[in-house]
Formats: C-alpha cells, sequence, structure tokens
C-alpha cells in the first residue's frame, strides 16, 4: 500500500474555497461509505494530528498571511474565538473533549484561532442541543449557508463534529440500534436527568464518582435509567463492538447527507477531510486521545489516516 499524502502539504497547496471537516473520521469507513453520498477524487493522507488541539497547532499555527482569507465554522469548542486553542469553553466537558497535556501547552504556547482566521464562527456556542449532548449536522449546514451569503468573498473552512461521538442514532427512538436492553422507562429517565442537572459542576462530579466506582459501574447505572451510551467503550460495554462500528457508520452518514447539500448549492472548489480517526476497540483502545501514548497514537492508521475528498 502507498503511503498516504500528507494532508497540511494539501491544504496549503490545494486550490480549495470550502474545506470540509468531519471530526473524528477514519479513513476506512469513509471510504465505504461517502459513495452513497458524494462523488469525487478520494485519496489517503495522513492527518496533521490525533487530536482535534495538535491538529489544529500543526496545521494552522502560522502567520495569518496565510489564512487571513478564510471564515472558520466550528462545532467543535476547542475551536473558538475568545479562550484561545485548548481552553474550556463551558460545552467542552458535555461532549467528552479534554485538553491536549499541560507539558504541550507549555512547551507550545496557547494559540488564538481568531488571530489566525479573517473571523471564526463559534457554532458550537449558540446552536448546541442539549438534548443529543452536541450540535446537530444540520445546525451546521443552516449556519454555513448564512454565513458563505454574508462572507461572499472569502475561503471557508466548516467544521462539522460528527461523526465523533455522541452517536445520534442512539436518540432516534424509530432505529433499531437505539433500543435499550434494560426495563427502563421515560419517567426513570427523566429522573435521572432531574438529579443529574441539579449538580452545577457534572463534569467534576463524574470524574470523582469515575474514581470511587469506576466508568463500568457508573454506565450500568445509566443504562438501568435508560440514558444512552456516550463513549465509544461504554457503546461495547452495553452493546458490542458490532453495534458501535454500526453507531459510529450512522454518525458518518448523518454528517455525510449535510455534505451533499453543501456539494449541490455552494459554488466553486471543495474539500472533505477530517481532523484525525477515531479507534473503536483496536488492541483494547477507544477514541483518540485518552489513556495512549503519542508513539502508539501514531503507530495506528486508525488514528491518523483521513479522507481527503475533492469534489
Amino acid at each position: 500500500m502507498l503511503e498516504p499524502d500528507n494532508q497540511k502539504d494539501l491544504i496549503r497547496s490545494e486550490n480549495w474555497d470550502y474545506l470540509i471537516i468531519l471530526d473524528g473520521c477514519r479513513f476506512d469507513f469513509f471510504e465505504s461509505i461517502h459513495g452513497e453520498f458524494l462523488k469525487g477524487n478520494l485519496r489517503r493522507v495522513s492527518s496533521a494530528g490525533t487530536d482535534t488541539p495538535d491538529w489544529f497547532r500543526n496545521l494552522f499555527g502560522v502567520d495569518k498571511s496565510t489564512y487571513g482569507d478564510v471564515v472558520y465554522l466550528s462545532a467543535n469548542p476547542f475551536i473558538n474565538s475568545y479562550r484561545g486553542l485548548g481552553g474550556k469553553p463551558r460545552i467542552q466537558s458535555q461532549i467528552g473533549l479534554r485538553s491536549s497535556s499541560a507539558e504541550s501547552k507549555r512547551k507550545r504556547g496557547r494559540i488564538y484561532p481568531r488571530k489566525i482566521f479573517h473571523k471564526v464562527i463559534d457554532v458550537w456556542d449558540y446552536r448546541w442541543d442539549e438534548n443529543i449532548r452536541t450540535v446537530a449536522p444540520e445546525a451546521v449546514t443552516e449556519e454555513a449557508f448564512k454565513i458563505t451569503t454574508e462572507y461572499s468573498d472569502k475561503r471557508f473552512i466548516i467544521h462539522y463534529l460528527q461523526p465523533h461521538y455522541p452517536y445520534l442514532c442512539f436518540y432516534d427512538r424509530s432505529a433499531e440500534i437505539s433500543k435499550e436492553e434494560s426495563p427502563s422507562s421515560d419517567s426513570l429517565k427523566k429522573a435521572f436527568e432531574r438529579v443529574w442537572n441539579f449538580f452545577p459542576r457534572r463534569d467534576s462530579l463524574w470524574e470523582f464518582l469515575k474514581k470511587v466506582v469506576g466508568s463500568e459501574v457508573l454506565w450500568k447505572v445509566r443504562s438501568f435509567f435508560g440514558v444512552p451510551p456516550f463513549y465509544p467503550r461504554e457503546v461495547a460495554l452495553r452493546k458490542s463492538i458490532d453495534v458501535l462500528a454500526k453507531a459510529y457508520a450512522c454518525n458518518l452518514r448523518r454528517v455525510l447527507v449535510e455534505c451533499e447539500k453543501l456539494a449541490k448549492k455552494l459554488s466553486g472548489n471543495l474539500i472533505v477531510t477530517s481532523d484525525h480517526g477515531e479507534l473503536l476497540g483496536e488492541n483494547g483502545e477507544w477514541g483518540h486521545l485518552v489513556g495512549l501514548h503519542l508513539e502508539e497514537k501514531e503507530a495506528n492508521p486508525a488514528l491518523l489516516e483521513v479522507p481527503w475528498l475533492k469534489i
């Protein structure tokens, strides 16, 4: 197999008007699914990082003259207009995002996206959906059509949060994959949510409870109350690895529907790519950041190999 192309080089050298980022999108899943929605020239590329902050830092931590004509629509709280890359906006913990190590920040310094681009649009801030604990891809598309009209003389980076978890199919009652094995009712689920939402610092409480009783116990409690599984490993333990793969593919299909809308309505050169991949149980590892040393990340194709689709 040929070595993947370098994503960083392509972003700087290719002529693009719209760069669509699918958060946490693996090349293998994209390769097998994208043809249902999009046509174009697909290449396998090596991402500039294995998590969003490192990817952004490695790609865009340059002089503003390179990207001063770009408007960045961000559904990812890491990339925001005011706290800087790796800051902690209020929603970040709710989606399970964690910033890069403190040592990395100290060595490399804080980067402020607003100083790199013409403008950063905090879609994550005003289109966040508490019911699904993320920004729906449809919301990003709606904002993209508005912003591309308003800034018609600019280039655009449109950053969706899918296929990154949470897995939206678990919030769709009509989806077979969303059915829980527990005999929970809506009243039990609402009771759990009322109690949980009572605590103002839920992220800190969750981390404390994990240390005391462990994640698996907490996930069993959520399963009993009918709360949808959230993290990749939680899905695998409460359901199965096969269900996890289906849930990930479901997220990918849902965001590709939105990419298809953009491709049909926007005129210009459009690229679809990703910030990093995702581990779905390979070698007993999950996600793309927690519990992995850098050398382990870089050695795993599922984390580094991402799509580059030129439409």
